[in-house]
């Protein structure tokens, strides 16, 4: 699946009332809401069998949009900025205002080992995180003047000792190197083996910028209903 090219930097423009927090901190900060407080956070969009559309934060937080839903309805992860009410409801938890929002690429998952191996690197913040059953990336790659659509293919079942180790290849399809960008892809990693109710570690390995096999381990739980 081809990749746009989207900065990240656009979140330095966004009003000083929202300040990117990570996922962890997301949870222990909702508790002493009196009032409305505002976030950056990485959501998947939910259907509830009642048709309710509602947000899933991570593993356990949950949170009710306002208004018309309509928009976020088939979208599966957002990037986001949210006013978080004090008021919650008694099944989605606290409800939010969707001050903005903007849908992330989807990379590919596969058991055959295909696509380009195009050096990137994957930076160590709030937005790189294995929540809900997704892996999401928050990446820097090399890209040309035409802005060519890259892919992303995470590799399962290269080790037959361990189904948790993944390998992700990224195939910048041949664009040229003419400024360095960021942006987000995510994984649904529901075909790996269920974890059932306990974490086991996703081991993730990638060609970084100096060309090396690169390594990072994250907690992963399975998905729930």
């Amino acid at each position: 699946m081809g990749m746009k090219r989207i900065t990240i930097c656009l979140l330095a423009l966004l009003p000083a009332i929202l300040a990117g927090c990570s996922m962890a901190d997301f949870g222990e900060k909702m508790a002493p809401v009196s009032d409305a407080a505002a976030y950056s956070a990485i959501v998947s969009v939910r259907t509830a069998p009642s048709g309710t559309v509602y947000f899933q934060v991570d593993d356990r937080t949950r949170l009710l949009p306002f208004g018309d839903t309509a928009p976020y309805q088939g979208l599966e992860r957002i990037l986001c900025g949210l006013l978080i009410y004090a008021d919650q409801d008694a099944e989605f938890g606290h409800r939010a205002d969707v001050l903005w929002y903007e849908a992330l690429d989807k990379g590919s998952v596969s058991g055959a080992s295909i696509g380009g191996d195009d050096p990137l690197e994957i930076l160590s913040d709030w937005m790189t995180s294995c929540e809900d059953g997704y892996l999401t990336l928050h990446y820097v790659a090399w890209w040309g003047e035409s802005s060519v659509p890259h892919a992303f293919t995470l590799v399962t079942g290269l080790n037959p000792d361990d189904p948790y180790e993944v390998r992700l290849r990224h195939d910048a399809k041949g664009d040229g190197r003419k400024e360095k960008a960021d942006s987000v892809v995510y994984f649904d990693l529901q075909s790996l083996p269920n974890t059932g109710d306990e974490d086991k570690t996703l081991t993730l390995k990638w060609i970084n910028s100096e060309g090396k096999l690169a390594e990072r381990k994250f907690a992963f739980r399975s998905r729930r209903p």
